[in-house]
């Protein structure tokens, strides 16, 4: 993986972003209500980009931004996306199921689970329509006015959007993300917090931490890797060495019974000519069979 210098990190960078949304909650709030459309009184933050693992076969994830309101009714999980992977809808689908099954205590009616509102603020189109903003929510594809009210609502941001489907603080943002220069006072106050921190000798100094830990991370996931891969490697490996015991077993068997027959064959005076004809068994292969019984 490529670090990037200290010096070239924007608002568009996972680092920058999420210090900024974390340290600054008001920033965020603001930022969410903007997104959603409806007011926060206050927010908790989670972990600092926590990373939730449920099982050792399970791929872990590395949350950007993860808050919740203070009675833990509604959870909110916020990531910049940079590159097109091509893989964003299953992945948050998988931050979806993830994020339940952490949030949801063992025991716990299925009630209890939280609405979660997952944001992807992207630097590309997934797309391809040209919006600023995508919202979905799970509805029936014979009714689409009637909503499985599941309460997960998903968000795809576009900031390099051409059609004005968004205004006000949210387009100002998803421009000044994007790369622009605004005069918005919400972007304004943000990039002053970005300088402000780009000049922090602590900062940076925690930033070299977090590559570090994101190397870390990658290597921890290789070496599971390799990890599963040695033990599903042996399960197939029994697998295998249980299928030809059992192939070898029927064979065996099978051997033995026409050394039987045979046996039984020449007990009684029975001529070699007919043996073969009856069994369709080679001369050569009787005797074979003869001198190993004896």
């Amino acid at each position: 993986m490529k670090i990037k210098d200290w010096e070239d990190l924007t608002i568009a960078d996972n680092f920058i972003f999420g210090r900024i949304m974390e340290d600054y909650p008001n920033l965020c709030r603001h930022l969410l209500e903007e997104i959603l459309k409806f007011k926060i009184d206050s927010l908790v933050y989670l972990e600092r980009e926590k990373t939730i693992e449920t099982r050792l076969e399970s791929k872990g994830i590395r949350l950007d931004v993860l808050a919740k309101t203070p009675d833990g009714k509604k959870i909110f999980n916020v990531e910049m996306q940079v590159a097109d992977d091509d893989d964003l809808a299953r992945r948050m689908r998988y931050y979806q199921s993830t994020m339940d099954n952490d949030s949801l205590e063992k025991g716990q009616i299925y009630r209890k689970l939280s609405d979660t509102y997952i944001i992807f603020i992207c630097l590309f189109d997934y797309f391809k329509q040209g919006r600023h903003k995508y919202t979905f929510r799970n509805r029936c594809d014979e009714d689409t006015n009637l909503t499985l009210s599941d309460g997960a609502t998903k968000i795809v941001l576009n900031v390099f959007g051409n059609i004005e489907d968004v205004e006000g603080d949210l387009s100002a943002f998803l421009n000044y993300t994007a790369g622009k220069n605004s005069d918005n006072e919400f972007v304004k106050e943000i990039d002053a917090k970005v300088k402000l921190m780009k000049k922090s000798k602590r900062w940076r100094n925690d930033y070299m931490r977090y590559q570090q830990d994101i190397l870390d991370i990658e290597d921890r996931a290789i070496n599971k890797g390799i990890e599963i891969g040695i033990l599903k490697g042996i399960e197939q490996g029994i697998e295998q060495g249980i299928e030809q015991g059992i192939e070898q077993g029927i064979e065996q068997g099978k051997i033995k019974e026409r050394r039987k027959m045979i046996e039984n064959l020449l007990e009684v005076g029975t001529p070699i000519e007919f043996i073969i004809k009856s069994t369709g068994l080679t001369e050569e292969e009787i005797l074979k069979t003869i001198q190993k019984n004896n």
